[in-house]
């Protein structure tokens, strides 16, 4: 797996795009563990592990839509100790 630099304000508001290239939404914040995404009343919370590369417009991620729906949709940060779950 390739690490992708995600940090710095530059970051912020650039687009988030799944695997197969559906919108998901725009970066809200970057954390250590994870990107929160914003699309709407809609929020993401995917773990840096998922991410693909950026291209200078878009940030991709490894998964589909559907999965990050499932899986990252949530109304509030995950605590440390559920993103540790994830990585392991």
């Amino acid at each position: 797996m390739v690490n992708v630099k995600i940090s710095g304000k530059k970051m912020i508001h650039r687009k988030v795009k799944s695997f197969e290239g559906k919108d998901l939404g725009k970066i809200e914040s970057i954390t250590e563990d994870y990107i929160e995404v914003k699309d709407g009343d809609t929020h993401y919370f995917i773990p840096k592990l998922h991410v693909k590369e950026f291209d200078k417009d878009n940030l991709y991620v490894l998964l589909p839509k559907d999965e990050i729906k499932d899986m990252y949709k949530r109304d509030s940060p995950p605590l440390r100790s559920e993103m540790k779950q994830i990585e392991d």
